[in-house]
């Protein structure tokens, strides 16, 4: 995918992505409408403008994909992620397992804040080595963090998550305007089969109302190899409540993407997802499960377990 962004169109709208990163509230979930479509259409507007990014030439989440967790916001009650884990905001936990997953041999921090390490009462960074069992951040971590953990203080995040939700969201977008290549049909109130036609990528269009947790997933005519997008869209009130079971889907859980393009808060409900999520627009709270994918969301607020099955990139 093409990922060159002129500066002076960054700078557009970077003036509405520094101050505000998630259209709801993580801790009310409620929606700021105004701003909501202030930002969106800022973000849209400059990735046509600049043809970003070209579906074409491959799927691929760019920096965000080597993180288990890639969130713009703040992260509130993270307890496990075997991967690396990346925010823009602030990070608070009682206690969480960060990374213990990540190969001893990979140089780097496990955890990069961007903001303060506001709260964390215990737990682990690192897959236990020194070459990335530490955690980094931008602005300040409280004084009553255990000394065992090593977080440092850094001048230089390497990650502009500006430019990364710019490019994340307009994937999203791209990734909702590709049309299905199958059908969809739902028997019994109880069973969604998705019917692909064998085709290299799958593309798949479902609402809020067909995910629930009374539902499974069966697939017919879709590849061991093929990549497989799920686009959902939330209710009008932009959110969405994931119960389904999508255990068909496991096979291909490094090619599958479960996109929200406009999904402002997102509930999994004792769910195991066999996918990544990328939901630019999210907060993802009050959730319980395992998510077998990377997750790419605007904030989270939630005990759910991420894994380390990173999505393969599509030439």
């Amino acid at each position: 995918m093409s990922r060159d962004i002129p500066m002076k169109l960054l700078k557009k709208v970077q003036k509405h992505l520094s101050a505000v990163v998630c259209r709801t509230s993580c801790r009310t979930g409620k929606a700021t409408p105004t701003l909501r479509h202030l930002i969106r259409c800022s973000i849209v507007a400059t990735a046509l403008s600049t043809q970003l990014p070209v579906l074409a030439a491959g799927i691929d989440f760019g920096t965000a994909g080597a993180y288990a967790g890639f969130f713009f916001g703040n992260v509130t009650g993270m307890q496990n992620i075997d991967g690396h884990l990346a925010l823009g905001g602030n990070l608070s936990t009682n206690a969480a397992n960060i990374g213990n997953q990540i190969p001893a041999n990979e140089v780097g921090p496990a955890l990069i804040v961007g903001g303060s390490i506001v709260r964390f009462d215990g737990g682990w960074v690192g897959s236990y080595d020194p070459n990335n069992n530490y955690g980094i951040y931008g602005v300040s971590k409280d004084k009553n963090i255990g000394a065992y953990l090593d977080f440092r203080k850094s001048d230089f995040i390497p990650i502009d998550f500006v430019a990364e939700r710019t490019y994340l969201t307009a994937m999203s977008e791209q990734l909702n305007s590709m049309r299905d290549t199958g059908s969809v049909k739902l028997e019994w109130d109880s069973i969604l089969t998705l019917t692909g036609s064998n085709q290299d990528v799958e593309v798949f269009h479902l609402t809020y109302d067909q995910v629930t947790n009374k539902r499974s997933l069966e697939v017919a005519q879709i590849r061991q190899d093929a990549y497989v997008i799920i686009n959902i869209t939330g209710n009008k009130l932009r959110k969405v409540v994931f119960g389904m079971d999508n255990s068909a889907l496991q096979l291909q859980k490094r090619r599958l993407i479960f996109n929200f393009p406009d999904a402002d808060l997102i509930n999994f409900t004792q769910v195991n997802m066999w996918g990544s999520i990328l939901a630019p627009y999210a907060c993802i709270r009050d959730s319980d499960g395992h998510i077998e994918g990377n997750v790419i969301a605007a904030q989270w607020n939630s005990g759910m377990a991420i894994a380390n099955n990173l999505f393969q990139p599509k030439p």
